[in-house]
């Protein structure tokens, strides 16, 4: 079986670092009102005092310390977990975010978690009834330059049980705030490379995933996608997959899905 993998268009228009992603600080789905809530106290390299992420220049080799407020809104004691993570791009689009190095594209030399890093009493967080608490991270820049961006998340997560112990996945509370670390040399132009078309799994359905690497530490925002696979001989078909308003992490791979 042959298949033709062709890229008919691909069109972009980025505009500069303010994600939707990124400008909010998201929980979880929920009906009812979480336990808990944390705000960013944004230091004096914050860019813009009215975001509520942190958006900050640093210099060469600087180490920051960043702390975050963390309350228990309830009449009773409960027990919040935190870690860091690394921006990257889900397929079909938009950023998310990991808290392993595993699958990040090889462009990104410097991913968030290998700079910075929790204080240990910041991991597993007991808060009593309407406590209050300050957490905090340390962030060490790299000695060399810095050019675009390094990109990542602060994530915070209360599991919450189900009688008899067992977890119920569909009831945690959880918060994300991002942490968006320029560089010396910012104004960096993303650039999206094709790089290869593989079987994979979509959805529970075999599919064919192509593959875009931005390969620069920028992210690139309002993507509009439109991506065809076709395969050539007596049963000839074509798949066509097609998104929009979508964004792309720095430094990783969008993968455009063809069923």
């Amino acid at each position: 079986m042959k298949f033709v993998r062709r890229l008919m268009a691909l069109s972009l228009a980025f505009v500069g670092l303010m994600l939707c992603q990124m400008t909010q600080v998201q929980a979880a789905a929920q009906t009812q009102k979480a336990d808990f809530e944390v705000q960013p106290i944004l230091p004096d390299e914050q860019e813009d005092l009215s975001l509520n992420y942190f958006n900050m220049s640093l210099a060469q080799g600087q180490t920051k310390k960043i702390e975050m407020r963390i309350q228990n809104f309830t009449d009773h004691a409960i027990t919040v977990h935190s870690d860091l993570r690394n921006s990257m791009t889900q397929v079909g689009g938009g950023v998310s975010f990991q808290a392993n190095t595993k699958g990040l594209d090889p462009s990104l030399k410097v991913p968030f978690t290998k700079i910075a890093k929790l204080d240990k009493k910041s991991e597993t967080i007991k808060l009593a009834a309407q406590e209050t608490k300050i957490l905090k991270m340390t962030v060490k820049m790299p000695e060399d330059r810095t050019n675009g961006m390094i990109y990542g998340d602060w994530h915070f997560i209360e599991y919450l049980h189900k009688k008899g112990g067992q977890s119920s996945v569909g009831s945690n509370y959880a918060y994300s705030v991002g942490v968006a670390l320029k560089g010396q040399h910012y104004k960096v132009y993303p650039e999206l490379k094709y790089d290869k078309t593989e079987a994979m799994i979509y959805r529970r359905h075999a599919a064919m995933g192509i593959k875009i690497r931005n390969t620069q530490p920028m992210v690139i925002n309002k993507v509009s996608a439109k991506a065809v696979v076709s395969k050539e001989g007596l049963f000839s078909s074509k798949h066509v997959y097609t998104t929009s308003n979508q964004s792309v992490a720095p430094n990783s791979v969008l993968t455009l899905p063809q069923c």
